[in-house]
């Protein structure tokens, strides 16, 4: 019988098919080869299928519609056949020593149910971008991370047995749904971390996260607002800090919906943000503002429809 693999490596991608052979150069050069590789396509229509053909039979291939990068990676977690699961990104790459640095901490401390390191970010011609970097931490960190995400998809080895208890992605978040299973994986199990950083993001203007941020960061918000009601974070936080940030984040997901001059969403938004801290002077002066703007809109509006009426009538 073919012996199974220690770890399953699982690339979701979606028309990236030359970033793609990058971050599969990087997990093939991993000194640590226990590994099997499965690349999820989700939908791609740039050619990937044609790309994969030059690896000749070294992964699993696997096609589907169109459904998110956190449908594309629980299906790749259900195909998987190794103990640990490591997931890459098909616009990042790993430093060499990745598997084999995480996998050595893991056999020294066997209790380990997921282990993950810090990573570089980098341009497009593949110089280190300094001071984005946020400060990680390990042990029970549910609390540090509702406060600031630092632990990154292409960072994460986790055992598969951990993903089956708490469950995969929440397929349902275009954006932030890794964010959301790393809260939901520390509200039961402490993260182990090694010190260096083994992966490599990419900055680049096509980002999922960068697309869109007014909706972005109104979804984050709102990810943050159901795991603290409903997955776990009302009894694993400290209540002060959490509304603390919950406050913060509606706001800052106001302004970024002011600054598209979205005034109805921006408006809520804030509203929201009030709810948390309803004495936050800044946010009230936000909101104060946002009103006028979408007053003044609406009333423009009312008059256009109005003019338009008559030359109708």
């Amino acid at each position: 019988m073919e012996a199974l693999p220690t770890v399953s490596v699982v690339i979701p991608t979606f028309n990236r098919a030359s970033l793609l052979c990058e971050a599969l150069d990087s997990v093939y050069a991993q000194t640590f080869t226990d590994y099997e590789v499965i690349v999820v396509d989700d939908g791609s229509t740039d050619g990937t299928p044609q790309m994969i053909e030059r690896y000749n039979g070294r992964l699993r291939y696997i096609w589907q519609e169109n459904r998110g990068a956190g449908e594309a990676r629980n299906r790749g977690i259900a195909e998987a056949r190794g103990e640990w699961i490591a997931f890459l990104d098909s616009d990042d790459m790993w430093h060499a020593e990745k598997l084999a640095r995480c996998m050595e901490y893991a056999e020294r401390e066997p209790e380990t149910a997921i282990v993950f390191h810090p990573m570089v970010e980098i341009d497009g011609a593949g110089n280190r971008v300094r001071g984005r970097s946020k400060r990680a931490r390990a042990g029970r960190i549910v609390d540090d991370l509702f406060g600031h995400c630092f632990v990154h998809t292409p960072t994460v080895v986790v055992r598969r047995r951990v993903l089956e208890e708490v469950g995969g992605f929440d397929g349902s978040l275009t954006v932030c749904e890794d964010y959301q299973l790393w809260l939901r994986i520390a509200t039961r199990f402490p993260f182990h971390m090694v010190s260096e950083p083994l992966a490599f993001r990419r900055l680049h203007q096509k980002r999922l996260s960068k697309s869109a941020m007014y909706r972005n960061m109104a979804q984050r918000a709102e990810m943050l607002e159901r795991f603290h009601d409903g997955l776990g974070g009302r009894e694993a936080l400290r209540p002060r800090r959490a509304v603390r940030r919950l406050a913060r984040v509606f706001r800052a997901a106001g302004k970024a919906n002011l600054r598209a001059k979205r005034y109805a969403d921006a408006y809520t938004l804030f509203r929201r943000s009030l709810d948390y801290m309803p004495l936050d002077l800044r946010t009230r002066a936000y909101l104060w503002y946002t009103g006028l703007r979408r007053n003044s809109v609406m009333d423009r509006s009312s008059t256009v429809l109005k003019t338009a009426e008559e030359v109708s009538a």
